[in-house]
C-alpha cells in the first residue's frame, strides 16, 4: 500500500510520462528514505546518501539552470509536527537551499497540483 506522499509522487511522474515523455527519461528518483539499521544507515551514507535529497531529480537544463529538484508532499501536508520532523523538514530546505546556490532549480511542491505547476514552469523555461 502507497503512503500518500507515494501516491503524489506517482501521480507526478505518470503526468510527466504523458506531457513530456522525453524529460521522463531523464527523472531520477532519489530513494533516501526507508529505515535502515545502524550499519545500513552507515554504508548508505559512504554510498553517497545525502541528508534532505529532494524525492526527485530531473536532468533536464533549462535555459537558465542544469535541472531540477523536486521534494514532494501530499495534498494535504499540513508541515512538520515534532521535533524529528522539524529536523528533516530544516535538512530538505538546507538541501534545496544548497542546490540553488549551484544553479540548479529546488523546489517544495505540495500536492499533485503544485508539483505539476513547478515541473511545467521550469520546462517552459518561465
Amino acid at each position: 500500500m502507497s503512503t500518500p506522499e507515494q501516491k503524489t509522487q506517482l501521480a507526478t511522474i505518470q503526468w510527466l510520462n504523458a506531457q513530456y515523455p522525453e524529460v521522463s527519461k531523464f527523472v531520477i528518483k532519489i530513494d533516501n528514505e526507508g529505515k535502515r539499521t545502524i550499519g545500513g544507515h552507515i554504508l548508505a551514507k559512504k554510498m553517497g546518501l545525502h541528508k534532505g535529497a529532494s524525492d526527485l531529480f530531473i536532468a533536464w537544463p533549462s535555459k537558465t539552470l542544469h535541472g531540477l529538484w523536486v521534494e514532494l508532499k501530499p495534498d494535504l501536508w499540513k508541515g512538520a509536527y515534532g521535533k524529528k520532523a522539524k529536523m528533516h523538514l530544516e535538512s530538505q530546505m538546507d538541501f534545496i537551499e544548497k542546490m540553488r546556490s549551484k544553479g540548479y532549480g529546488a523546489e517544495l511542491a505540495v500536492g499533485i497540483d503544485n508539483a505539476i505547476k513547478i515541473i511545467d514552469s521550469y520546462l517552459k523555461g518561465k
